[in-house]
Order: C-alpha cells, then structure tokens, then sequence
C-alpha cells in the first residue's frame, strides 16, 4: 500500500506539479509534425525516418507504461513521477540541440517520460484526491488537451519568428523544467524510507 504524502507538502504545489506536468504530456509530440518539414531538410531524412519520428511516442506508450507500476512500487510515486518529468524534460531539451543524434535520442527519452507519467499521473490523483479523482485528472487531461492544440498551432510561427525549429520544439522543454523541480521538491519532502 502506498503511503500518502506527509501533510507538510501543500496541496497547491501538488496542483500546480500536476499543471505543469499536464502541459508536457502531449505538446512535445505535437509541435513535431508541423515541423517535419524543416527537420527533414535540415537532416536529410527520408520519409521512413520521418515516419519514424511521429510513430516512436506510440511505441514508447505501448511499451514502456506496463513499467510504470513497478518504478512506482519500487522508488514510490512522487520519485517515479519525477523520474518520468526528468525525462520528459531532458529529452525535449536535447531533441532540439540541432543535431541527429540528439534528434533521436531525445525522441526516445521524451515519450518515454510520458509513458511513465501517463500511468502515475491517475494513480496520484486517485490516491490523494480521494474525495474527487474525476476533476484532477479532468484538470490535467484539459491542460494536456490545450497545450498540445497550441504546440502544433504555435510550431511554424515560432519557427518562423526564431529561423530555428530547433527553438519551436525545444521551447516546451520549459514547463517540463518547472515541473521537474516542483516534483523533486515534493519527492524531497517525503521520507525516505516511506517508499513515496
């Protein structure tokens, strides 16, 4: 059974935590397909490679979330949730460094937080607002569900006004930052042997 958090950790940063992390689970992917485009020239890539790119966040979904339950049990669930955003947040970082590899790579960790975070993200809700799961996961799929219509509508002009796409993708590694430290505050204040 998974221990609630301590009462000393506020239920408004938890909000906020989730917010955030809402706000990363669908736009990194989103703002890709506006922009294949431009990273297919600047890569030389072909459109395998560039199918490649919109189906690996798929695969990582389907492969990667029966783990989530088991990173939960084992490190407890505000560490597996600050694991997930750590990697949403450096993989959307690096993805936009310029070059191939780091196109690839961060196109790997990127889903693969949100595979983690997709599954945990309910649990915490039903596990700490107990009394209404429904409207915090209801809060957090509207965030997802909005910021992931901006990220594709915002791509080519944010690309257009910065002559970069590196900028126009890497940009939603910013939420996932300020996520990433409102996770790891949280995951801080509980105790280490309470398993999260």
């Amino acid at each position: 059974m998974i221990k609630p958090p301590p009462s000393s950790v506020p239920s408004l940063l938890t909000l906020s935590a989730i917010i955030l992390l809402g706000a990363t689970l669908r736009a990194p992917i989103t703002s890709v397909g506006p922009l294949l485009g431009p990273l297919m020239m600047t890569f030389h890539l072909s459109a395998v490679s560039a199918g490649w790119l919109n189906a690996l966040p798929l695969l990582a979904f389907g492969l990667l979330a029966p783990l989530a339950p088991l990173l939960a049990r084992r490190v407890g669930l505000e560490r597996a949730l600050f694991i997930a955003v750590l990697l949403v947040a450096s993989g959307t970082l690096i993805r936009s460094l310029g070059s191939q590899w780091a196109l690839w790579l961060g196109t790997l960790l990127m889903p693969a937080g949100i595979a983690l975070a997709n599954v945990l993200l309910p649990a915490l809700a039903r596990r700490d607002f107990s009394r209404n799961p429904a409207a915090i996961i209801g809060l957090y799929v509207t965030v997802m569900s909005v910021t992931a219509s901006l990220a594709s509508g915002i791509a080519n002009p944010l690309a257009a006004l910065s002559g970069s796409w590196q900028f126009a993708l890497g940009i939603w590694s910013l939420p996932a930052i300020l996520a990433a430290i409102l996770w790891g505050y949280r995951a801080r204040a509980l105790p280490r042997s309470g398993g999260g």
